[in-house]
C-alpha cells in the first residue's frame, strides 16, 4: 500500500485531517501497527490515546525502529511524514480492513452484544448455520473458529488490525458467514469501525464493565452504538423484556427493531416453557416477517427442546433463531439445529454427573450470577454448594453488586446454599489478580447481610474444600470468569493425586489446625 492510498482512504471516510506536505513521497508502506515495539522498517505507526498509555508519547521511539510515517490526532512536527486524522482508532481500523482486502464484504456478518449470553448464542447461531450447510466462522470470547478448526481467543472482540487478518483467513476457506461477539469495549474503542453487520443482536443489559464505563448510563449509551454497526439494509435485534435494552434502543435511534423475548408483543419469541432438570422445552413462535434480502416469512411456530437447562438459555435460543430466520432457514432445520446443540464450554457445562452434580459457568455479573444459580437450585433437593471467583482487576464496585447478586440468590432458593470464595491465587495471571480493595468489598457484603461463607486464596482449595463438604444429592457449582477457568483441570488433578488432603480453613475458629478433607471415593469426574 502506497501512502498516497493511505491518505486517500482516511479522505473518503472523513477522517483525514490534514498531511504535512500536500504532495506525499511516494512511500511505500511495508507494515500497518499501533504499537511502536512491533514497527520495522517501512510500517506506518498509528499513534492511539489508549486508556493507559498515549500513543502519541512512543512517536519518536517507532521513528527510530524505521516507520516511514505516522497517522497522528496531534499536528506534531516530525522528520517523517505525517497525517492528522480525527480519530486513530478509526483510522486504524479502516486501513486494516483495506490492507486486507476489506474481507467483511465478503462475508455475511452477524455481530452479537450484551452483558451475557453473547458466547451461547453465537455458538447457536453457529450450529443453526452448519445444520443449514454453511462454510462458517466465529469469533468471540472462548475460540476462534474457522470451519472445524478453534483457536484460543484473546479478546472477544480482537484490536482491528488482528480482526481485519481474521476475516481475510475466513474469506480464504471459503466461509460463507460469521457470527461475532462485539464487547462494549470493542465498541467503545471502535474496534469494529467501517464493518456493517447484515444483523445486529443485543441480548440483554445488566450492570458490568465498570473498569471502562463511568456508570450504568455510559454503558447503556455504548449498547446503544452498537447499532450504527449495522447495515442499512440489515435488521436489528433487540430483548425486547429488557428495559435496560429499550433505553439502548432509544439512545441509538434504532428504527424498527424486531423484538425477540418470552413476551407477547415480542416479533419473536418463546412460549410454553417447561424447565427441567436436565434441559428445556418451548414454543418457537413469530409474526409474519421480511427476511433479509426481501423473502417473505408467514406467521407460524414451531415446539424445540433444548438439552441445556436455564430459563436465560430459551432467550439465547429465541434469539439465534431470530437470526437464522431473518436469514431465510426454515424452521425445521432450527428446531433440528437447536435440539443437537449440547452448550458451550463454562455455559452451565455439567463436567460431572453422577452422586453429586458439578456445573461449570463463566458467570461473572450480577445477572449471569443469578441466571446460573437460579438454573441449578433446582436441581439438587439436598444442598447447592457455590464456589466462586471473586473477579480481578475489575474494581471495587462490580465485586460489590456480584456479592449483593449472590447474597439476594441465596435467599431465595428454597434449598440451603452454602457459598465458597476464592482470590484463584494460585492461577490467575498479574492482569486477574484480585486486590486487596476487592476482596474487602465482597467480604464486607457478606459480613454485612449476615450470610456466611468461607475463603480460600487459592482455587485448589477452594474446590477441595467443595469436593470435601459434598455427598449424595448436591450440586456444586464453579462460577467466575478467568479465575475459575482452570477449575476443570485442578479437579482432575485434586482426585488423581490425593485422596485425603489437608488444608488449612482460615475461618476455623474452633482449631488452627488444618483438618483432614477427604475426598469422596466415586467422584471421578469425566467430560460428559
Amino acid at each position: 500500500m502506497r501512502l498516497a492510498t493511505v491518505a486517500q482512504i482516511l479522505a473518503a471516510h472523513r477522517l483525514l485531517v490534514d498531511c504535512t506536505t500536500n504532495d506525499l513521497p511516494d512511500l511505500e508502506i511495508t507494515a500497518i501497527t499501533t504499537d511502536s515495539r512491533a514497527v520495522t522498517p517501512g510500517s506506518l505507526f498509528i499513534a492511539i490515546n489508549g486508556l493507559n498509555v498515549d500513543g502519541h508519547d512512543f512517536i519518536n521511539q517507532a521513528i527510530h525502529n524505521g516507520a516511514a510515517a505516522i497517522v497522528s490526532e496531534k499536528p506534531i512536527r516530525l522528520s517523517v511524514p505525517r497525517l492528522t486524522v480525527v480519530n486513530s482508532r478509526q483510522a486504524s481500523a479502516i486501513l486494516s480492513a483495506f490492507w486486507w482486502g476489506k474481507p467483511a464484504d465478503e462475508l455475511i456478518c452477524i455481530g452479537v452484544t450484551g452483558t451475557n449470553g453473547k458466547t451461547t448464542t453465537s455458538f447457536m447461531i453457529d450450529a443453526i448455520l452448519e445444520e443449514a450447510g454453511y462454510n462458517t466462522g466465529i469469533i468471540g470470547t472462548l475460540v476462534t473458529k474457522v470451519g472445524r478448526r478453534l483457536t484460543e481467543a484473546k479478546l472477544t472482540t480482537p484490536d482491528p488490525w488482528d480482526l481485519a487478518h481474521l476475516l481475510h483467513h475466513l474469506v480464504e476457506e471459503q466461509a460463507e458467514v460469521v457470527t461475532m461477539e462485539v464487547s462494549s469495549h470493542a465498541i467503545a474503542q471502535d474496534r469494529c469501525f467501517g464493518l456493517a453487520f447484515q444483523i445486529g443482536i443485543l441480548t440483554n443489559i445488566s450492570p458490568d464493565h465498570f473498569d471502562l464505563h463511568s456508570d450504568l448510563n455510559e454503558y447503556i449509551r455504548t449498547k446503544g452504538d452498537f447499532f450504527k454497526l449495522i447495515d442499512p439494509a440489515g435488521r436489528a435485534l433487540a430483548n425486547g423484556d429488557d428495559p435496560l435494552v429499550r433505553q439502548a434502543l432509544a439512545v441509538g435511534q434504532v428504527q424498527n427493531p424486531l423484538l425477540f423475548g418470552l413476551s407477547a408483543h415480542c416479533h419473536i419469541r418463546g412460549t410454553d416453557l417447561v424447565i427441567g432438570s436436565t434441559g428445556t422445552s418451548f414454543t418457537l413462535s413469530w409474526d409474519a416477517l421480511t427476511a433479509i434480502g426481501g423473502q417473505q416469512l408467514v406467521a407460524d411456530s414451531v415446539p424445540i427442546s433444548l438439552k441445556i437447562p436455564g430459563r436465560h438459555n430459551v432467550y439465547n435460543a429465541v434469539a439465534a433463531a431470530s437470526a437464522a430466520l431473518l436469514l431465510g432457514i426454515r424452521p425445521p432445520i432450527i428446531k433440528q439445529a437447536l435440539t443437537s446443540f449440547t452448550g458451550v464450554a463454562r455455559r452451565l457445562q455439567y463436567i460431572y454427573q453422577g452422586d453429586i452434580l458439578i456445573i461449570d459457568d463463566f458467570a461473572h455479573n450480577p445477572a449471569g450470577l443469578q441466571a446460573a444459580i437460579a438454573a441449578c437450585a433446582p436441581l439438587t433437593s439436598r444442598q447447592l454448594i457455590l464456589v466462586h471467583a471473586i473477579r480481578g482487576n475489575r474494581g471495587v464496585t462490580i465485586n460489590r453488586q456480584n456479592a449483593e447478586a449472590i447474597i439476594a440468590s441465596i435467599r431465595e432458593e428454597a434449598v440451603p446454599v452454602k457459598c465458597i470464595l476464592t482470590a484463584s491465587e494460585d492461577v490467575v495471571s498479574e492482569q486477574d489478580r484480585v486486590s486487596p480493595d476487592e476482596k474487602r468489598a465482597f467480604f464486607e457484603t457478606f459480613q454485612q447481610a449476615e450470610v456466611p461463607y468461607r475463603y480460600y486464596p487459592q482455587l485448589r482449595e477452594a474446590l477441595a474444600s467443595a469436593l470435601a463438604a459434598s455427598a449424595r444429592g448436591d450440586v456444586i457449582l464453579l462460577l467466575g470468569a478467568q479465575g475459575m477457568n482452570a477449575a476443570n483441570r485442578l479437579l482432575r488433578q485434586i482426585i488423581a493425586e490425593h485422596p485425603q488432603i489437608a488444608i488449612a480453613d482460615p475461618y476455623d475458629e474452633l482449631s488452627s489446625e488444618p483438618a483432614i478433607l477427604a475426598i469422596p471415593d466415586y467422584l471421578q469426574l469425566t467430560s460428559r
